[in-house]
């Protein structure tokens, strides 16, 4: 008989913002974090599970509890749903530890045993036991389990014989990897890293194939007039970001028509020799008439309320519908992989209609310029921060 295993990584913690290792560090799930584990609750209401369990550690258990009372069930914890142990690498940045480690990096997180980071055989050995155990409890039956990202992807490892896994795999938070056990032919993968949930209940976008979209904030400006250009640094940012854009091979670009969008926009068109095409409905987001002294207060209730419209100003539900209507008719032509050049506000409403967890803390975050990687589907959205500062220097 086959037992349905729903693996699941925990929801954002503020470590996961800082992009921190946690292991077995104890953290507990971010603002963001639980909005994520409320609508990962409703996406299981009526599956009929049998049994919800968690590794231990606080972050997990707050992500399987709405799920568990969707269920009328209680959460059972497991020790060895835990996160790979990552010794004396525990709660430093990423970023620091590539630094100092440039040499080791890449060989301990796909494999550990040194530095006192757990081996990804050891991981992987104690979560398929477990796995396979509370499978064999539930024959014919369907289960939750939460656990966290490197533990999950050791065992997509195994069960793939190295086509998926640490290094190979991306297991954002909340997203649903649906695993298939037989009690004869053993493990099967069905689905990886879902997070449908995610998206707006009322997403839907006018694409009958997959459809990759590069947000892209403009470069910096010399300051926020529509006829305002990039600075000396911000030229120069413009050429390093189009050799990057240009590595992903778009075939169209998109731009809002501001002097600071289409200053961005032109090194990626000049290298690969498209037109840059503009569409109003791309430009910045007005907030108000006149900006007061609290305008960050102002700024942060409107992506509390995206309905809020300030004297003279325009709401930021407004800017979604004229930057999604902008976009439909972009994707219309038929393009597959294009390039969409805007501003810190119609950027972040836009990322905000494909998944409604963007707001006022992702628009704090951004930089300039920045990118984000939209991957479309009729159903889905798909986002991912591909840019980093870092890429800027040399």
């Amino acid at each position: 008989m086959e037992t349905h295993v729903y693996l699941i990584r925990h929801g954002e913690t503020k470590w996961n913002q800082e992009k921190r290792l946690q292991g077995h560090l104890n953290m507990p799930l971010s603002s963001v974090g639980k909005e994520q584990a409320q609508r990962l609750g409703k996406r299981f209401l009526g599956k009929r599970l049998q049994g919800v369990y968690a590794s231990d550690l606080d972050r997990a258990i707050e992500t399987a509890v709405p799920i568990a009372e969707g269920s009328s069930l209680f959460v059972q914890t497991f020790n060895d749903l835990r996160e790979r142990k990552m010794g004396e690498w525990e709660g430093k940045l990423i970023s620091e530890i590539k630094e100092n480690y440039p040499d080791a990096w890449e060989r301990v997180w796909q494999h550990g045993d040194e530095f006192g980071v757990e081996g990804t055989a050891s991981t992987q050995q104690r979560m398929l036991h477990r796995l396979e155990a509370l499978a064999k409890k539930h024959p014919g039956e369907a289960i939750a389990v939460v656990s966290h990202g490197g533990g999950i992807n050791t065992v997509l490892h195994a069960i793939s014989e190295g086509a998926h896994g640490p290094g190979l795999t991306k297991i954002d938070n909340t997203s649903v990897t649906h695993l298939i056990y037989d009690t004869y032919t053993g493990w099967k993968i069905h689905r990886i890293g879902c997070t449908h949930h995610l998206v707006h209940e009322d997403f839907k976008f006018p694409v009958t194939k997959e459809v990759t979209l590069f947000l892209v904030r403009h470069c910096q400006a010399t300051d926020q007039a529509a006829e305002a250009t990039l600075t000396a640094q911000g030229r120069e940012q413009a050429k390093k970001l189009g050799a990057f854009l240009a590595s992903f091979n778009p075939k169209a670009i998109l731009a809002s028509p501001w002097r600071r969008t289409m200053d961005t926009a032109t090194p990626l068109a000049q290298r690969l020799g498209l037109p840059i095409q503009t569409d109003e409905r791309l430009t910045e987001r007005v907030l108000a008439a006149e900006l007061r002294g609290d305008w960050l207060d102002r700024l942060r209730e409107s992506y509390e309320d995206f309905n809020c419209r300030l004297p003279g100003g325009e709401s930021n539900q407004e800017a979604m519908n004229r930057g999604v209507a902008a976009l439909t008719d972009f994707l219309e032509q038929g393009w597959d992989r294009a390039v969409i050049v805007g501003h810190g506000g119609i950027t972040t409403v836009l990322l905000s209609y494909f998944n409604r967890l963007y707001g006022y803390t992702e628009w704090q975050q951004m930089s300039n310029p920045d990118v984000f990687k939209v991957t479309l589907t009729p159903k889905q959205a798909k986002i991912e921060r591909i840019w980093d500062d870092s890429m800027l220097s040399g």
